[in-house]
């Protein structure tokens, strides 16, 4: 899977509790959602 670089910032934002998924721009998360569930989160 070729992952966008502002998929990539946005998955550390909600990693790290600075974002939340519903606050990601609809064109990048489900792209960041597939990363949180192939991570475990």
């Amino acid at each position: 899977m070729e992952v966008s670089n502002l998929a990539k910032i946005y998955y550390r934002a909600v990693k790290s509790g600075k974002r939340t998924l519903e606050s990601v721009p609809e064109r990048w998360r489900d792209e960041v959602r597939q990363m949180l569930e192939a991570d475990g989160e």
